[in-house]
């Protein structure tokens, strides 16, 4: 590996990056009441293609590959995704017609992707 990480250290750092989903969702559900869910795509978006360039490789564009760099880049790209990921789901239970939702197997899809 890269960083020559242990197995005990690689499992605490998804612990870490796991256990940052529900401050974000928490964070998303006050800035919710505030911005459009189109509106919250895009910044979430943004948001994502930034954590995506902290992990980019390139020494000549941001000098020497750090362990910092790779658990920011990460760990910020991981919790930008799980939070747009809710939104497009929000924005999906909106749309979805009356029809579709009903069954077990509907509604059991849309509540897997959801949660």
């Amino acid at each position: 590996t890269m960083f020559q990480w242990s197995v005990q250290s690689a499992g605490y750092y998804m612990a870490v990056v796991g256990a940052l989903v529900l401050p974000m969702v928490v964070l998303l559900n006050r800035w919710v009441n505030n911005v459009e869910e189109r509106y919250m795509m895009l910044y979430l978006s943004y948001a994502c293609i930034g954590s995506i360039f902290l992990l980019f490789h390139s020494p000549t564009l941001l000098g020497q590959y750090t362990v910092g760099q790779y658990i920011l880049g990460s760990a910020l790209l991981f919790s930008f995704l799980n939070s747009l990921e809710g939104v497009i789901m929000t924005l999906l239970a909106k749309v979805i017609s009356p029809e579709l939702a009903k069954g077990t197997f509907n509604s059991g899809l849309l509540a897997t992707e959801a949660g």
